[in-house]
């Protein structure tokens, strides 16, 4: 993502709000359009429960549901969850038993 930062700012190219591109900038737009297999590089260092407790999109991937659909299950109360806040992000922690 670093290189690609680099690279981008090298040709002249600059994002719409910022003065220049940054390697975070690029993992979210990599991860945004489905172009990584992992998390938001923010969702990694989230201090949670091992095997207890999963990111939103990590439960709804071991249910076999859209991350949407988990959502609102979180709100409705079907799956308990809470949420983190790392980074400035805020992140849904949900609670699952194996």
């Amino acid at each position: 993502a670093a290189s690609i930062a680099e690279a981008l700012n090298a040709a002249g190219w600059h994002p719409p709000k910022r003065p220049a591109f940054e390697a975070g900038m690029i993992q979210r737009l990599m991860f945004r359009h489905g172009m990584t297999a992992g998390r938001p590089i923010w969702s990694r260092s989230v201090p949670r429960q091992p095997g207890a407790e999963w990111t939103l999109h990590e439960a709804a991937e071991r249910l076999g549901i859209h991350r949407h659909t988990a959502y609102r299950w979180v709100r409705q109360g079907h799956l308990h969850g809470k949420l983190a806040t790392r980074g400035g992000q805020h992140i849904w922690l949900v609670t699952m038993t194996t």
